[in-house]
């Protein structure tokens, strides 16, 4: 193991919050996408074996869009490991997997979390390219745009895999996020969802839709269907 999975090891598991535990649904269409996704990353946080990552492919967008056009979304959330290895650090695969999801399903919106690319507005400039509906960042990523950028937050429980990832620091309250949510609207945040159990791949297509409406800004045909009100937020404050 690594030194810091063996410094996490000392800790144990902490007991989970009643408000925290829930049942997991692993019918066909759990083991359907199973067998469609895998992952080479090995982040302290994540429940993820460390895997050797594969050479450089640049069919893998055109995948990445035949597995979501198969599994059927209607919004994609897309991230990935940085590629500080390559020469555009990975910005054109990015912008390459956002061409294919929007050409293989014309009704499927594309959130992206990357990298800071070091900065290069070159490589930005590649991935705006691809027109994708959000282009998110991890919130301590570029301090200076922190007052200026409030379109979209999801707040949300880190919870700990294994012995061998990042302890938890504490359990929130649910009472807790709804404060959260409440002081991030009034930041100025236009789409917030806070809750024990959010991610931000959770209902982002509704947000996203949501933010748009408080800009006054249309949302394009071929998307209305993330307007749809009636998707509720289930496990989260909204």
């Amino acid at each position: 193991m690594l030194r810091l999975e063996v410094r996490n090891a000392q800790t144990p598991i902490e007991r989970k919050p009643e408000w925290i535990k829930t049942k997991a649904k692993m019918g066909p269409e759990y083991r359907q996408l199973q067998s469609l996704v895998k992952c080479t990353r090995r982040c302290d946080f994540c429940q993820i074996d460390t895997g050797k990552p594969a050479d450089f492919d640049r069919d893998e967008p055109r995948r990445v869009g035949e597995s979501v056009q198969r599994m059927g979304l209607r919004y994609a959330t897309v991230t990935g490991v940085a590629r500080d290895d390559l020469e555009d650090e990975g910005s054109w695969l990015y912008a390459e997997t956002i061409r294919e999801i929007h050409r293989q399903s014309p009704g499927t919106g594309v959130e992206i979390l990357v990298p800071d690319f070091s900065g290069n507005p070159q490589h930005l400039a590649e991935v705006f390219s691809a027109r994708p509906e959000v282009f998110a960042h991890n919130v301590e990523t570029v301090p200076r745009i922190f007052k200026r950028i409030t379109d979209i937050i999801t707040i949300t429980q880190y919870l700990r895999p294994s012995p061998r990832h990042l302890p938890v620091a504490r359990w929130v309250h649910p009472d807790e996020f709804v404060e959260l949510k409440a002081e991030a609207e009034e930041i100025g945040f236009l789409g917030v969802l806070a809750g024990p159990l959010v991610r931000s791949s959770y209902r982002a297509g509704r947000l996203w839709a949501q933010s748009m409406a408080a800009k006054g800004r249309p949302v394009p045909a071929e998307l209305q269907h993330l307007a749809d009100a009636s998707l509720g937020f289930a496990q989260a404050v909204s």
